[in-house]
């Protein structure tokens, strides 16, 4: 019956099927196992039409065999009175699935989720009715476990997709891990560009299918061109929001983060399709111009991949963790991503360790039988975290070619104050000095001193210095900061919002803090157009 469009179901259009030797005994006592989407509710949608003008796949392959899917799709409603969603299983051995996420032409989508075993249902529903003649295009993310099988150093991406309708034009692209080199790839790609495969066919009937089967050898080095800070050719330049007239604040000085975001930038623009370098000069004055740095002349990291993305490079951030994690940084590297890690450390009176000099991590390696990390240090050059940085690192900044979420919030503040911030469901983040509580409810969020010292030697006492609240994947509604002073003197706040564009807006509120003096103030953060109200309120 037409118009009955919340009884829509889709299910067996496309199939992507995993036949890793791992996974076979599972295969043959479940369902089977793979992607699949479209549009059929088997007592109401008989002899009800659409069609596929685009349906593009593209799989980003990690260094564990895990995969981001993007489903990107151009449905055409032939005779659907006022279709509204559209349902897709994923089905994939061991049912491990995350980071959901729909969007259109206009901004995020909702969608719902159930699951039974290994099978998961996504709900997307559209941003307004589709009517018979109509066409709509829209894109739904997830990242599902164990899409390649994996041995050591070695991988298998082996898997077919058959549209269940015929569609008009069909992509499918995988991203291996950026330092993979391929042992055997059938059938022929269609294009090839470095570790990224795609095939396109037009016109494909209903039943056809499409099969790939990829080997492929992974390496635990990435290369990354290499930047100095200290290069005659901009290390006297002004660094950040410093007086053009400045000889002392320089890039020389305090550009180690911004040098090492500029090698991440090269290291993806290398592997583009349209090649694109920049260096610490060009960037730092992109920065200055663009809300890069807040008050106190630290770089904003969504401002990164805008930067990159606005010069044809595809980089995400993907966020930050303060502290030690070897699992993590492993993880990205092996799967040919460069991080940022933070070296060079300090304990403050709270016991927090924090780095006060960055570099970027490039690979793995063993130094004296020592396993450590290899580095380019904006300073020092080329070297390991082992013979330069006794083998310590205490925060990392995390980026791939991948995309993710772009919206975020970032609060930094410019001392004598700690933040804690509750977002819009009452969790909370951050540092109370009265009680010593730190508080990490808020999923994907941080909160750590951000610090450079100068010349990478914090002996001289010479600080860049501020305290950081980082809401990746930030939630729409309201936010509110809590201002904790310790100590007597001025303090400045900056909020920072990226929307889903990765559009970024600022706003900022100055005070003088007390100790035990608590302001507050509330941020509201919108995903589609990033927009901040700092009404403030003392108590």
């Amino acid at each position: 019956m037409k118009g009955l469009h919340y009884k829509f179901i889709s299910c067996v259009v496309a199939t992507l099927i995993l036949l890793s030797p791992s996974a076979t005994a599972a295969l043959s006592q479940q369902p089977p196992i793979g992607v699949s989407g479209g549009l059929t509710d088997v007592q109401s949608l008989t002899g009800y039409t659409y069609n596929y003008q685009l349906l593009k796949q593209t799989v980003a392959l990690w260094a564990d065999g895990r995969g981001d899917v993007i489903l990107e799709r151009t449905l055409q409603n032939v005779d659907i009175d006022n279709w509204a969603s559209t349902t897709w299983y994923f089905d994939w051995y061991p049912g491990n699935y995350s980071q959901i996420r729909a969007w259109d032409d206009s901004g995020p989508l909702t969608y719902s989720t159930s699951q039974s075993g290994t099978r998961i249902y996504v709900t997307v529903y559209f941003r307004r009715l589709i009517q018979p003649g109509e066409s709509y295009h829209f894109s739904l993310a997830i990242t599902i476990g164990n899409m390649a099988s994996v041995s050591g150093n070695n991988g298998r991406a082996n898997w077919y997709t058959s549209p269940g309708s015929s569609v008009q034009e069909f992509i499918q692209g995988v991203t291996f891990p950026s330092n993979s080199t391929f042992q055997s790839i059938t059938p022929t790609p269609t294009t090839q560009n470095l570790n990224y495969l795609e095939w396109r066919y037009t016109n494909t009937p209903p039943g056809w299918v499409h099969t790939i089967d990829v080997s492929y050898t992974m390496s635990n080095a990435v290369g990354v061109p290499l930047l100095l800070q200290i290069d005659p050719a901009w290390k006297n330049k002004p660094y950040a929001n410093y007086p053009p007239n400045d000889t002392v604040n320089t890039i020389g000085r305090w550009g180690c983060f911004m040098t090492s975001a500029a090698m991440i930038i090269n290291y993806w623009g290398q592997r583009s399709q349209t090649p694109f370098q920049t260096n610490p000069d060009i960037f730092n004055t992109w920065l200055k111009n663009n809300q890069g740095y807040d008050a106190g002349n630290l770089v904003v990291h969504s401002a990164i991949p805008r930067y990159a993305t606005q010069n044809g490079v595809s980089l995400y951030y993907k966020g930050a963790i303060s502290g030690r994690d070897d699992s993590i940084l492993d993880d990205y590297l092996s799967s040919g991503n460069p991080v940022i890690i933070g070296v060079n450390l300090k304990t403050d009176p709270q016991g927090r360790t924090y780095p006060t000099h960055y570099v970027v991590a490039t690979g793995k390696t063993t130094v004296s039988g020592q396993p450590t990390y290899s580095i380019n240090d904006p300073i020092y050059g080329a070297t390991t975290l082992y013979e330069k940085w006794n083998n310590n690192y205490s925060s990392i900044t995390l980026f791939s070619g991948t995309q993710a979420d772009r919206r975020s919030l970032r609060i930094s503040a410019h001392s004598p104050v700690e933040l804690l911030v509750t977002d819009p469901l009452g969790r909370k983040s951050g540092y109370d000095p009265v009680t010593g509580i730190f508080w990490n409810d808020i999923p994907d969020a941080t909160y750590f001193i951000n610090t450079i010292a100068a010349d990478a030697n914090p002996d001289q006492g010479l600080f860049l210095e501020s305290k950081v609240l980082l809401v990746n994947n930030a939630i729409d509604g309201q936010y509110s900061i809590s201002v904790l002073g310790t100590g007597q003197g001025a303090y400045e706040i900056n909020a920072f919002a990226s929307d889903w564009t990765g559009l970024i807006s600022r706003q900022a509120f100055t005070g003088t803090a007390q100790v035990g003096s608590v302001y507050t103030q509330t941020v509201n953060y919108s995903s589609v157009i990033s927009l901040l109200y700092l009404p403030l309120i003392i108590r």
